[in-house]
């Protein structure tokens, strides 16, 4: 009699250990799996390098740094455009990667129930960014409040182009939005960063491709609505609205961003852009 509870012990304790092992094979066998579905996210992060300029695209969001610093937002770098009441921003976008390389990027992104479909090239090349944004649609399309923007962080207080230039505003504590009415007429311009806090950010100069759609700039200096957090807002738009045709293919926007340490450096930079934009 005592044997057999014995026994029976026995056995009750091994079915414990057993059903113990496992459930503790289960939780790793779950843990393992949790680490590889952050893996395959991780690789959604894609990075840019050339010299000090590094570009971070990750799941749609595009955020550049020189060095370790970070001088654009998050979102650094978006288009957006309005068809039928509806906003489309890159960074809802399903993209896909199409090429990479160290130092060049072709993506294209596309919207459930939308027949439009952008193509994205990236290409870093002497420590600066060229872009170039394709748009096709399988169908006639009419499209407003399109544009490219950069935004970056709220330590540049100065504006440059060849003959103007002028200090970024300080928003109010109520004010979400202040545009900068720029008094001249431009495909290049250039962003300073001053102060002891911010020498570390770089200089930063953009020119707008030839023959690119988006041919206005407007900067403002923009709060936020839920964050609170000021940055610059460069964006490039075009004539309203845009019609796509079916089965073809325009470019909405070219260009190229250059970083550099030193205004004198930025400035040379502005002039070649503009001698060969004249030319």
């Amino acid at each position: 009699m005592v044997n057999k509870i014995k026994f029976r012990i026995v056995c009750f304790y091994f079915i414990f250990f057993v059903m113990a092992l496992l459930y503790g094979m289960e939780l790793v066998k779950k843990a393992y799996n949790y680490k590889e579905a952050d893996l395959k996210y991780a690789q959604k992060e894609i990075i840019l390098e050339d010299n000090a300029l590094r570009v971070v695209f990750f799941d749609g969001y595009i955020t550049m740094y020189y060095g370790n610093m970070q001088f654009t937002d998050n979102n650094g770098l978006a288009s957006s455009f309005t068809v039928d009441g509806v906003d489309y921003p890159t960074f809802k976008a399903k993209w896909n990667i199409n090429k990479i390389s160290p130092t060049e990027l072709f993506a294209t992104n596309e919207w459930p129930g939308l027949s439009v479909r952008q193509s994205w090239h990236f290409l870093l090349k002497e420590g600066k960014l060229n872009w170039q944004i394709d748009l096709e649609s399988k169908n006639d399309i009419d499209m407003i409040n399109v544009g490219v923007v950069f935004l970056f962080r709220n330590n540049y207080q100065e504006w440059v182009s060849l003959y103007e230039q002028g200090r970024i505003p300080v928003l109010g504590v109520l004010q979400q939005r202040k545009n900068i009415k720029l008094p001249f007429t431009s495909n290049a311009l250039g962003l300073n960063a001053y102060g002891k806090d911010n020498k570390l950010f770089p200089a930063v100069g953009l020119t707008l491709g030839e023959g690119s759609f988006f041919n206005k700039a407007l900067l403002s200096s923009c709060r936020g609505m839920f964050s609170k957090i000021t940055y610059l807002s460069l964006s490039f738009g075009g004539k309203e609205p845009l019609k796509v045709f079916k089965n073809s293919k325009i470019t909405l926007s070219s260009g190229q961003m250059g970083i550099f340490n030193k205004k004198d450096d930025l400035m040379r930079y502005l002039k070649m852009e503009q001698d060969k934009f004249k030319n």
